[in-house]
């Protein structure tokens, strides 16, 4: 994982812009160099070990030919003699290996310039390139400064200590283009006049300095460089530190130098070279530990106010800590402004905390403080504060004990919700809940509900009164088998297209009873919607209608007996009538007439009746009693085939149709004529009853006879309540009547 002290930097490049980078560098120290001595400022070194820290791709072989080259480019370019070019650089970048070795063995982001160790450990990396360079450079010392090896050692050390020191923190702790630089929040012109007066303070400090000379001069400049490093960023402050290293190792160790004359003090070079080591890290330092600071602030601003909207969000209106010695509560939070405690002590007496509570919870919150106290557990109580303005409040504290050094329990400290909105949501939900309770439980009708998708989860008492299944045994499919099967299907397909429509849901069907049997029950239920118009539950009811049931079942059957053979009657009258008036010669023989026709049908009406058991006849039975009044003895009818049984609630009809055709006959046909003879074939197969009505007459047979009422009526019965056919042929001979019918139309009317 790369850190976040690495900057990405193409490839190709990376070993010539650090090339580039260290020959500028090499020309700027190389002016700074008195003759006889090494450069004052040296800043290519620490140049080329920043970048190598910065840059991970510049971290090859590549880059250190390259670098070399600059080096050696940089002295002879400057007129350096090739030897000591080539010892110098030597030195050069075997101090910048030291540095390179160190940093690889450094904790990950020990250079981040963020906190206080990271100017230690620059110290230390510092250090190390020093100490190569200063080994090799006292090993040359013979062909360059010929000042002693040690002398020499000890001051190519510090002098690259004091570069290094001044000039990594420069690189390390360079930003992004456009990084704020200034520790300001608010920026405005005023702001930046403000923000560069530390800068105009160290300039002033400098000119000053130069103006008094000697070497103790560079410490006037101390305060505006502290000045500096509480106002400015680090990298701001290592800029400014390296500009003061530069300017003071330039002009006041070379005015040392020339004004010394032959005579040297390499003592008193590296005293003043330390000298600046110092004052350049201090600011340094400092601003690191005001970044940190400043971090440190924002985190802590944004950690309270975290805090604080987390306490908001949940109803947390205090922290408290309860000091049981003192019997006093330190509060914190929105507590003390809504009771107005806010001008009271930090530390508030509970004596003024029980003031507060209601009446009825003050022994309840003392018990459980005690409780809490006595078997050190955590502390949880519910309770009521009235507030200044009469306003009575819930709350929940929330506490754990703390124990001294003799572990006894000595605090407790924990946290204040407020309640109120929930308490009072609970209480009307608790309200709401006990009507629903006293509504669902007093009417008669079953009661129960259902999640979104159609599962029961609630029945009232009346569901175990009605089926016996207790609430412990119902589970949400249980209704599914109580169902009669007959219905199940027609039950399942509407529950489930409501369900999907939320259309409301209204059906009959039949349900068991806790006796087994089955009784209807008149399903009603209406879905309930949320607010973003998602159905979360069902509410319905239950109501026994078997009772209406089988009352309407009944009324509907008598209402349709009662229609069926009113209207049958009028008709059978008004057609006995008609026909008798029409046929009549006098009014005795049309009465006489129809007395014969009626008589006929009370006959069969009789018969009908079974002496009041409305028992069943045969249709031969019913035959002979119709055609009683037409037979003269002898074979003038035969009735023959097989024997087929008439229910009476069939009866009527078929009496009805045979007495048709008997009127007719005696109007036009076999009947009405001496010679004539009339025969009736019963054929029962099982599924169907074919009768063949046959007539064979001496006159001539009139096909005229089908578009009357009584024809009408015939075929009415046959077809519409007998769901039978007919079929009417004639001959010379007569007529022939050929009725098809179910079977099961005789034994049991249909009504249609």
């Amino acid at each position: 994982m790369k850190s976040e002290l690495e900057q990405p930097v193409g490839l190709p490049y990376a070993p010539l812009a650090v090339g580039g980078a260290v020959f500028i560098a090499c020309l700027l120290g190389i002016s700074t160099r008195p003759p006889g001595f090494i450069a004052m400022v040296w800043p290519a070194n620490a140049i080329m070990l920043g970048l190598l820290v910065r840059i991970p791709c510049a971290r090859r072989a590549t880059t250190w030919l390259v670098a070399a080259f600059a080096y050696m480019a940089a002295d002879l370019v400057a007129g350096t003699d090739f030897a000591k070019a080539i010892l110098l650089n030597t030195a050069n970048l075997c101090g910048i290996g030291a540095g390179y070795v160190a940093y690889r063995y450094l904790p990950r982001d020990a250079l981040r310039m963020r906190e206080p160790a990271s100017a230690l450990y620059v110290i230390l990396l510092s250090a190390a390139a020093s100490v190569g360079a200063g080994v090799v450079g006292a090993v040359g010392d013979p062909f360059l400064l010929q000042i002693g090896m040690n002398n020499a050692a000890i001051l190519w050390a510090v002098t690259e200590l004091v570069n290094y020191i001044a000039l990594l923190p420069v690189i390390l702790s360079a930003q992004k283009f456009g990084a704020r630089l200034l520790f300001v929040n608010r920026v405005s012109i005023s702001t930046y006049l403000r923000a560069a007066l530390p800068t105009l303070a160290l300039a002033a400090s400098c000119c000053f300095a130069a103006a008094l000379g000697g070497p103790g001069a560079i410490a006037l400049a101390v305060p505006a460089l502290l000045w500096c490093g509480l106002s400015y960023s680090v990298f701001v402050v290592s800029v400014l530190s390296f500009a003061f290293s530069c300017w003071s190792l330039t002009i006041l160790c070379a005015a040392y130098v020339q004004g010394s004359g032959a005579v040297v003090d390499e003592h008193a070079l590296v005293s003043m070279r330390l000298a600046a080591f110092v004052i350049a890290l201090a600011p340094t330092t400092l601003a690191i530990v005001m970044r940190r600071m400043v971090e440190l602030n924002e985190k802590l601003s944004f950690t309270r106010q975290s805090a604080d909207m987390a306490m908001n969000a949940g109803g947390i209106v205090a922290t408290w800590d309860l000091n049981l010695g003192l019997r006093t509560l330190s509060v914190e939070g929105s507590f003390l402004r809504m009771f107005n405690l806010e001008s009271q002590p930090k530390a508030i007496p509970l004596e003024v905390l029980s003031r507060l509570m209601h009446p009825d919870d003050r022994d309840r919150v003392w018990d459980a403080l005690g409780n809490s106290i006595a078997t050190d557990t955590d502390y949880h109580c519910r309770y009521r504060l009235v507030t200044p303005q009469g306003e009575i409040r819930w709350f929940a504290a929330f506490g754990k004990p703390s124990r001294d050094n003799q572990h006894a329990v000595s605090n407790l400290t924990g946290i204040l919700v407020d309640v109120t909105e929930h308490a009072h949501a609970v209480e009307a939900l608790e309200q709401s809940n006990t009507r629903f309770n006293i509504v669902s439980e007093s009417i008669p009708q079953i009661v129960w509900s259902t999640d979104s998708k159609g599962r029961h989860d609630y029945f009232n008492s009346r569901w175990a009164e009605f089926t016996g299944v207790s609430p412990e045994e119902t589970s949400f499919d249980t209704w599914e088998r109580l169902v009669h099967p007959d219905d199940k299907p027609r039950v399942d397909e509407s529950w489930r297209a409501c369900l999907a429509s939320g259309e409301t849901y209204s059906i009959d069907y039949r349900f068991r009873y806790r006796d087994g049997s089955y009784r209807w029950l008149k399903v009603l239920a209406k879905p309930f919607w949320n607010d973003e118009g998602e159905i979360v539950r069902w509410y319905g009811t239950s109501t026994d209608i078997n009772d209406a049931k089988e009352l309407e079942a009944e009324r509907e059957l008598v209402s349709r007996e009662l229609d069926h053979r009113i209207g049958n009657l009028f008709a059978l009258v008004n057609g006995l009538v008609a026909l008798s008036a029409r046929h009549g010669t006098d009014l005795k023989s049309a009465t006489d007439d129809l007395r014969g026709r009626l008589s006929a049908l009370h006959g069969a009406h009789v018969l009908i009746r079974g002496n009041g058991q409305g028992q069943s006849a045969t249709l031969a039975e019913l035959l002979w009693q119709l055609l009683a009044p037409y037979h003269n003895g002898g074979d003038h009818i035969t009735i023959a085939g097989d024997e087929v049984a008439v229910d009476a609630s069939a009866m009527t009809s078929v009496a009805l149709i045979f007495h048709e055709l008997a009127t007719n006959a005696v109007k036009y046909g076999a009947l009405g004529d001496s010679t004539g003879h009339l025969s009736i074939m019963l054929t029962h197969n099982g599924e169907r009853v074919r009768i063949v009505w046959e007539e064979v007459s001496g006159a001539q047979a009139a096909t005229a006879q089908g578009s009357g009422f009584g024809s009408k009526l015939f075929t009415s019965i046959v077809e519409a309540q007998l769901r039978g056919t007919a079929t009417r042929s004639w001959s010379p001979e007569g007529l022939t009547v050929d009725i098809d019918v179910p079977a099961s139309s005789l034994e049991r009317n249909a009504r249609g």
